[in-house]
């Protein structure tokens, strides 16, 4: 098979992984297809770190598949599966004193995820800018209501 045509097909797997996924549900097919070819897509093993407590970051990750956990002070808080975004508040920080990691966050089943940094976010146009947006406002208001929950009803969320 030409490299050209196998690589159709690895992209093609990529947009179907990628519209699998709940933080990309609201993309249009247009803003699917940049994320394809601008996002970084990496696979990550078992044990490795997508970011250590204290480091400054300034990129973001989704989850497409395996999943990652999330330690704060050696305690494990969060599980996060596929669909799920981590990184983003470093990256969304509107300062540098923001950026820097509050928690560990481990590969626990191999995982392939795609990333961004601002300067990889630019190279979009401003309407996968915009979904982008969108998706972190729905993750974060999630988050809140989350926390919200657990602070007001601690019994019954554990």
């Amino acid at each position: 098979m030409p490299r050209d045509s196998l690589q159709s097909v690895l992209d093609s797997e990529r947009f179907t992984l990628l519209r699998a996924q709940e933080f990309f549900a609201r993309f249009g097919d247009v803003e699917l297809w940049e994320v394809v070819h601008r996002a970084r897509w990496q696979r990550h093993t078992f044990g490795q770190a997508l970011y250590r407590r204290g480091e400054t970051g300034n990129s973001f990750h989704i989850i497409t598949q395996g999943e990652v956990e999330v330690y704060r002070e050696g305690q494990l808080v969060a599980k996060l599966g596929a669909g799920t975004s981590v990184g983003e508040m470093a990256y969304l920080a509107p300062n540098p004193e923001l950026r820097v990691h509050s928690a560990d966050v481990l590969v626990s089943k191999p995982a392939t995820t795609v990333s961004f940094t601002p300067d990889t976010l630019a190279q979009l146009s401003l309407t996968t800018i915009g979904a982008f947006d969108k998706a972190f406002i729905g993750v974060l208001v999630r988050r809140l209501h989350a926390a919200h929950e657990a602070l007001s009803h601690p019994r019954r969320i554990m």
